[in-house]
């Protein structure tokens, strides 16, 4: 009797982990054909969320067919490498009291720093674009989009004091946000006399 008591026990026990797992993953679920769009205040957990992805290792700096044509504030590096092929950029990063610091060296070369002050708001998207579900809701492309000013740029970045700059972490996951969801990132910087971008995955 007691072990049927013991068996029925467990049994109950486990249907209760299982329906309570269940229950806590489709917290997350989306539906397909899912989009969100919004503004919202950059409070405290997102600055925890921001703080916890690194933007660090390889990157590229974004250029067009019109090579440098179409860039500005970067002779330093238009020096090195004038077609735009051949040069390897490292970039690392840190985040403390609501401001990132971006630096990033040019090969075996020049190198420099951007601090980006973190804004009042962030942008935030989400969308299901291809509609699979696994059966605990479809995965979303993911944005986290932040527009702000430079308040310190050196070295090869100098020309970009005073710009404003854009910074976009995209990546995959469910309906609820964790740092490791966001594998890539880009940064955009523009102002009277820098206009580019790097971008690369993070860390």
């Amino acid at each position: 009797m007691l072990k049927k008591k013991v068996a029925v026990f467990i049994m109950s026990l486990t249907i209760v982990l299982l329906t309570a797992g269940s229950a806590l993953a489709c917290a997350c679920c989306v539906e397909r054909g899912h989009y969100g769009h919004s503004r919202v205040k950059l409070d405290a957990s997102y600055l925890t969320l921001l703080s916890e992805i690194k933007m660090i290792g390889a990157a590229d700096l974004y250029m067009t067919a019109a090579g440098f044509d179409g860039i500005k504030g970067l002779p330093e590096i238009e020096k090195l490498d004038p077609a735009g092929e051949e040069l390897e950029f490292n970039v690392t990063s840190s985040f403390d009291r609501r401001q990132w610091r971006f630096s990033l060296k040019a090969g075996l070369g020049p190198s420099g720093s951007l601090v980006l002050a973190m804004p009042p708001h962030i942008t935030l998207h989400a969308a299901d674009i291809d509609g699979i579900d696994s059966g605990l809701g479809v995965s979303l492309y993911k944005e986290y989009g932040l527009n702000g000013r430079v308040t310190a740029a050196t070295g090869i970045f100098r020309s970009a004091r005073a710009a404003n700059y854009h910074l976009m972490f995209q990546g995959r996951g469910n309906g609820c946000d964790n740092p490791s969801d966001f594998t890539r990132w880009r940064l955009e910087v523009n102002g009277p006399r820098a206009d580019y971008a790097f971008f690369g995955k993070t860390g």
